[in-house]
C-alpha cells in the first residue's frame, strides 16, 4: 500500500466534506477525482498529502512514501514557466547520459529535461506545456 484512509471525517463548521471515507492506493493504481464544486475533492487531496488533518479517522502511508500535489491555484514567480512550476516539487534528478523514452519500449532514447523526471512527472510536464 502506498497510502490509505480509514473512516476519515473532515468537517468545515457544520458542513461535512468527508464523511467516513476509506480508500487504499496500491502501486500502479490510477485515481481520478470527479465531482461538483464543494464535494471535497481538494480536501481529500489535502488529507492525502498531509496538508489537512482529518477530524477523525486514520491516514496511512507506506514506508518512505511522500504524497505531493500541485496547488489548485498556484502562484509562480514573475518570469517563471509552467514547466518550472510543475517540476518545482520534484526532487532534483541525478545526471544521466540517456534514459529510455516513456512508453518507447526501450527502443527510443532521448536526453531532455522532462525525461530526467519519472515517466508520470514527464507526462504531467508535457500536459502542462500543451496548456
Amino acid at each position: 500500500m502506498l497510502v490509505g484512509l480509514q473512516d476519515v471525517i473532515k468537517d468545515y463548521g457544520t458542513r461535512a466534506v468527508l464523511n467516513g471515507i476509506s480508500l487504499q492506493i496500491e502501486p500502479g493504481d490510477r485515481l481520478a477525482l470527479v465531482g461538483r464544486n464543494g464535494a471535497g475533492k481538494s480536501t481529500l487531496l489535502k488529507v492525502l498529502t498531509g496538508a489537512v488533518v482529518p477530524d477523525a479517522g486514520t491516514v496511512l502511508r507506506g514506508q518512505d512514501v511522500r504524497v505531493r500535489a500541485l496547488a489548485q491555484d498556484p502562484v509562480f514567480p514573475e518570469g517563471s514557466t509552467i514547466e518550472r512550476g510543475a517540476g518545482s516539487g520534484l526532487p532534483r534528478p541525478r545526471r544521466a547520459r540517456t534514459r529510455p523514452r516513456c512508453g518507447g519500449g526501450g527502443h527510443e532514447w532521448r536526453q531532455s529535461r522532462e525525461h530526467r523526471a519519472s515517466c508520470g512527472a514527464a507526462g504531467a510536464l508535457r500536459t502542462a506545456r500543451r496548456l
